[in-house]
């Protein structure tokens, strides 16, 4: 199987998630999303340019004083990247779960566990900054500084890569070799 042809198998499948999918065909369509989340950012950065974040001198009354300093210059994919991931979120979870029925697991396994750590992170996160400034930062900026403490907040993002490293080797694993309980080896079938 190629590249094209494990996209179009992906999209004809887009919402099948039973039976199995080879490593080519999960792989080619993580590069395909990969490669076209990269070329949606370069064209969104031509087209509108980096949404710029800037910064003010306050005075002792607050009122901003001077000209703005940017502080921040994000490229991202904008509206095109928005569309380009609203349709391929459910080929790339379809996709997903059929490979993890190729190597003998439940579809539904890298899911839940990186929920579960997600929760975990924004839990922790909630806990350590204290609810209500949080909530405050979150109103007020849209965005929140948290301080968590070095050696939980490192205990935290080890376990999240290790669960992420183990959802990768799982769909990086060889195909059951036969037809297992999700099905024939999609390797060994004819197409």
């Amino acid at each position: 199987m190629n590249a094209r042809q494990a996209v179009i198998t992906c999209f004809k499948k887009y919402i099948v998630f039973s039976g199995r999918a080879n490593r080519p065909e999960f792989w080619y369509f993580i590069l395909f999303l990969f490669a076209g989340s990269l070329v949606l950012v370069i064209v969104n950065s031509a087209i509108f340019g980096p949404d710029v974040t800037y910064r003010y001198r306050l005075d002792e009354n607050g009122e901003p004083v001077g000209n703005p300093i940017a502080v921040n210059k994000r490229y991202n994919g904008g509206w095109f990247g928005t569309g380009f991931f609203v349709v391929c979120l459910l080929p790339w979870l379809a996709v997903t779960w059929r490979r993890m029925h190729d190597v003998g697991k439940p579809g539904y396994l890298p899911f839940v566990t990186l929920v579960f750590w997600a929760a975990a992170v924004i839990s922790i996160t909630i806990f350590y900054s204290g609810a209500n400034q949080f909530l405050s930062q979150m109103q007020e900026t849209g965005r929140v500084s948290v301080n968590v403490p070095t050696p939980l907040g490192m205990a935290v993002i080890v376990a999240f890569l290790l669960v992420l490293i183990r959802n990768i080797a799982w769909l990086a694993n060889k195909s059951d070799p036969g037809p297992n309980t999700y099905g024939p080896n999609p390797n060994e079938v004819l197409q």
